[in-house]
């Protein structure tokens, strides 16, 4: 994924969307029990070396097999201990049904999720949110960099040292 995400509109760089930021996995799509044990292994390598969320890290399964599966095998606790927030099994922020408080309305900001739709206004009703889409893994990197600036490709999440 380079410098560039297929975002709102277009293909375009990264650099120009490094506002407050939220990272969002899970709802009906990119939920599956691979998925999330994808995502939970980054989260794993941060908690390893003391590494939490930079950003607001939203994690919604997609069904309550699939909740009640992560939790019985201690995927929610990790997620958990980098800082996320697990939501219910529900559409939720992907189709806007959720009470966003970390921006105001008009606000620029960006939302990085593993969710199916990314078109304007499809998150939380902003006009200025712009919504990228990456897979589970990457949307986990991301909340753990805190920033659209990160290249997974490239850059390192530091702690003491570099992971």
């Amino acid at each position: 994924m380079l410098k560039r995400m297929n975002g709102p509109l277009i293909y375009r760089p990264v650099s120009p969307y490094n506002f407050k930021t939220t990272a969002l996995i899970g709802s009906c799509t990119n939920s599956s029990y691979e998925d999330m044990t994808r995502a939970v292994h980054v989260a794993m390598q941060a908690v390893n070396k003391g590494i939490k969320v930079k950003t607001k890290f939203y994690i919604t399964p997609g069904s309550e097999q699939i909740r009640a599966t992560i939790d019985r095998d201690g995927l929610i606790n990790i997620f958990k201990n980098i800082g996320g927030t697990i939501l219910a099994n529900a559409c939720g922020p992907c189709i806007g049904q959720w009470d966003r408080t970390d921006v105001k309305k008009g606000e620029k900001n960006t939302i990085i999720s593993s969710y199916n739709r990314n078109f304007a206004m499809r998150n939380d009703g902003n006009p200025n949110t712009h919504s990228f889409v990456a897979s589970p893994e990457i949307v986990t990197a991301y909340a753990l960099a805190g920033t659209l600036k990160f290249n997974p490709e490239t850059d390192f999440l530091l702690d003491s040292g570099k992971f």
